[in-house]
């Protein structure tokens, strides 16, 4: 991500490899999830997988590219990360990842991520 975030005042096109770093997260969880968190692991990888693309695209697949944009949103994402690091949504503080992603979406309309 910080590799992007010093990709803003570039000028052409940035190289997609290191975005595929930013699939690690989801590769971990396939590889540790075991048969009792294996079904959320995978609804979580999925969200977090679209997460990525839809804010990847912003930088990568525009005319005019808005990398800051991009980056505030895989900002945002984090919470997302650390839920499926748990993988347990009957979990009591699980609602407080969701709780974080959606303040950190809302707050970065008043306060820059980047």
């Amino acid at each position: 991500m910080s590799w992007l975030a010093r990709q803003e005042g570039g000028r052409g096109p940035a190289p997609y490899w290191p975005g595929l770093f930013l699939a690690a997260p989801l590769a971990l969880a396939g590889l540790s999830d075991d048969g009792l968190t294996r079904q959320t692991g995978n609804v979580l990888s999925l969200v977090l997988a679209v997460w990525l693309l839809w804010a990847l695209r912003h930088a990568f697949w525009r005319a005019e590219p808005k990398v800051a944009y991009a980056v505030a949103r895989l900002l945002a994402g984090i919470p997302l990360v650390d839920l499926l690091a748990v993988a347990d949504l009957a979990h009591p503080q699980a609602g407080l990842f969701l709780l974080w992603f959606v303040l950190a979406l809302l707050l970065q309309h008043y306060i820059p991520a980047t």
